[in-house]
């Protein structure tokens, strides 16, 4: 794998835009679109997966939606 192969894979891993990484390697968007296109997807993923997180930690439901009061009996 080449050295740009692996950082875009890991920028969009990590949740970067195809924008954003456009910009750090000197490319067109949809250049990368076309090359990386199938990596997107993970990059989603572990951020929903970061994000449900979160909201569970606030006391949301993982679609961040609040939670229904307790019930006391």
């Amino acid at each position: 794998m080449e050295v740009i192969d692996y950082f875009v894979t890991e920028k969009l891993g990590q949740g970067f835009s195809f924008d954003e990484i456009s910009v750090m390697v000197g490319t067109s968007p949809q250049v990368l679109r076309q090359t990386y296109g199938h990596w997107s997807t993970e990059g989603q993923d572990r951020i929903d997966q970061k994000q449900s997180q979160i909201w569970l930690s606030m006391g949301l439901d993982a679609n961040g939606n609040p939670l229904p009061p307790p019930t006391v009996q």
